[in-house]
């Protein structure tokens, strides 16, 4: 029974020979496994709480990849004082939200017509939460965790494709019209001191200040007599207009132009997955790709022995399911 899902069109769109790479050749680059693991446990614990379920379990895991070594911005309660952070700072925007769908696994049939089941295409994917407020409005929305910074920006969630892919189903299948999309992107790590300079005072330095507090650099500029210094405006007005530094919860008006037109390119990319042309798109992104040197030396022909050796010593195969998007 073939399957789809976001992650894999994506990954088509983005270079067929990378999407060969992963889920033909099921390969999975071993550094991003980290990133992966902090994902769906940060999934699963803040389901856990949702469901009003014990999250002590993915706290307890998370601590024991701390203790690994392999998160150096995070001790073993990072976790769990984050998750806690990030529900006491939106607890009064959230607290009339009535939730309709929570982790919510879907399948949808491309090919209804079908009737033989070893034919029969099912696109899947896992919706994070879908909530009404008193307002009435439908909001579908997808929670991105990293351990690096914020990134996502409004024109990353008006043009988004996977939510809008879902709300397309949620319309078709659930008869659920979203109003909203919502990505609610968190950091996983601990929050910085402020930093200080050999003189005692704080840096005005904004690159020194990314995982610092706005509330924090103010107590210490107040308790040293600087909070009207012009010296620090610069660096105030950066932390007040930048928000939390764990926290980016960005909402925006769903259009339905937009998804039909992702509607409509899923379709086409997935008749293009079936026609296994997996060729390469050469682009400035190939310089980041886990895959380039195998790549390279497989376009070049030979060298089998050297490329198995590669494929052994740089990836794994991919432990998590194919339709979570954790990253």
């Amino acid at each position: 029974m073939p399957r789809y899902s976001h992650s894999k069109v994506d990954q088509f769109k983005t270079c067929p020979k990378k999407y060969d790479y992963q889920y033909k050749q099921d390969l999975n680059p071993i550094e991003d496994s980290i990133h992966l693991s902090v994902g769906k446990l940060t999934h699963s614990a803040i389901e856990a709480r949702l469901k009003f379920q014990d999250p002590q379990p993915y706290y307890d895991e998370f601590a024991g990849l701390v203790r690994k070594g392999l998160l150096p911005h995070c001790t073993e309660k990072t976790l769990e004082r984050v998750i806690q952070w990030h529900t006491n700072y939106y607890a009064e925007e959230d607290q009339d939200r009535e939730y309709i769908m929570v982790e919510h696994k879907f399948e949808e049939v491309l090919n209804e017509e079908e009737k033989d089941p070893d034919k029969i295409e099912i696109f899947s994917g896992m919706v994070d939460s879908v909530f009404t407020k008193q307002d009435t409005y439908f909001y579908l929305e997808d929670h991105k965790t990293t351990i690096n910074k914020l990134k996502y920006q409004e024109s990353d969630v008006r043009l988004n494709r996977q939510l809008h892919k879902y709300a397309k189903v949620l319309e078709k299948d659930f008869f659920i019209s979203i109003n909203y999309l919502i990505i609610d992107e968190i950091v996983i790590r601990e929050l910085d001191q402020v930093p200080l300079l050999q003189s005692g005072k704080p840096t005005k330095d904004t690159k020194q200040l990314a995982f610092v507090l706005y509330e924090d650099y103010m107590d210490m500029l107040e308790m040293l007599g600087l909070e009207k210094d012009q010296a620090y405006q610069g660096a105030i007005a950066y932390l007040k207009d930048r928000g939390h530094p764990l926290f980016r919860r960005t909402i925006v008006e769903l259009n339905e132009s937009i998804m039909n037109n992702i509607a409509e390119e899923y379709e086409v990319a997935i008749n293009a997955i079936k026609g296994e042309n997996f060729y390469r798109v050469k682009s400035p992104l190939c310089n980041y790709c886990a895959f380039q040197d195998i790549c390279t030396m497989e376009l070049q022909g030979g060298f089998d022995e050297y490329v198995k050796e590669l494929k052994e010593k740089n990836f794994k195969p991919t432990e998590i399911e194919e339709d979570e998007e954790f990253k």
